[in-house]
């Protein structure tokens, strides 16, 4: 098979990381490129710059922080492919929680083992996926 390219084991030393955290790389991006668009989800008929993105993640880590969790809790997201899931990433990171994704086709039996194995302050859940409808 031959030696492993050590570009690829080591990456790029000339290129120095970048000391930010995600919660930062938002923030930069707002101050040089606010009116830029920075998400698309044409399903749900969105088009957000990234101040409207920072805006969103400012509301969703205010309420969860006005639910009471606290740096490390777990805030579990059950949903397709929706825009809160870039909104509660960047949530949950700015926040200091830790995100745990969750399959929305578990049907309720698994969804609540998942939610209690993983000790889950939080349940962030799209209103149905396919033949499920969540809000009963």
């Amino acid at each position: 098979m031959g030696r492993p390219n050590s570009a690829l084991t080591k990456g790029n030393e000339a290129i120095p990381l970048l000391e930010l955290t995600v919660d930062g790389l938002l923030a930069r991006a707002v101050e040089k490129q606010g009116n830029d668009i920075a998400l698309i989800v044409p399903h749900q008929n969105i088009r957000w710059s990234y101040a409207d993105l920072a805006l969103a993640v400012d509301h969703l880590a205010g309420s969860l922080l006005a639910l009471g969790v606290k740096k490390g809790d777990r805030v579990a997201l059950c949903s397709p492919s929706r825009y809160e899931w870039i909104v509660t990433q960047f949530a949950t990171a700015r926040v200091g929680l830790i995100l745990v994704c969750i399959n929305p086709a578990y049907r309720a039996a698994e969804l609540e083992f998942a939610l209690n194995k993983t000790r889950s302050k939080v349940l962030i859940i799209a209103p149905r996926f396919k033949t499920s409808d969540y809000i009963i």
